[in-house]
């Protein structure tokens, strides 16, 4: 394996920016209240590095891949934890669902005529969704770095 100089001012700088954008996301941790700060500061470091030593974005492996991969991305997790939620329904030791929590959507969604399946499926869809794009700056941050 070769070391070279340029890989090394590379190196230093992605660390020192990491150091950096940690301490400065830890800080804003206590400020906020969310990891978010946190979890985007090797993200943040990694393009900054990038743009500091002149190398280009696209060298970071950013494409979309090909919808197969996509599918099997979003669907394989999703499968997994309904296997472990399914476990521990068939188990019994809890309920498929809380009749106080969907009673709780219903005031929180302004939803109190719809029945509890109706939420169930309202929320649940919610949260696979919208939640999705909530918490993409925090996973980006992970993953880009």
């Amino acid at each position: 394996m070769n070391i070279t100089r340029d890989s090394v001012l590379t190196l230093a700088t992605f660390f020192s920016l990491v150091i950096v954008f940690y301490v400065v996301g830890y800080w804003l941790i206590f400020r906020m209240g969310q990891a978010t700060p946190l979890m985007l500061s090797v993200g943040a470091a990694t393009i900054l590095t990038c743009i500091i030593r002149k190398r280009s974005l696209s060298g970071l492996g950013w494409h979309w891949g090909q919808w197969k991969y996509q599918w099997l991305s979003y669907l394989v997790p999703f499968a997994i934890a309904l296997m472990a939620y399914l476990l521990v329904w068939l188990l019994g030791v809890a309920d498929f669902y809380d009749a106080d929590f969907l009673f709780t959507q219903k005031q929180k969604y302004n939803l109190v005529h719809w029945n509890d399946a109706s939420i169930f499926l309202f929320h649940f869809i919610l949260v696979a969704t919208i939640s999705f794009f909530v918490s993409l700056p925090s996973i980006l941050g992970e993953e880009i770095g």
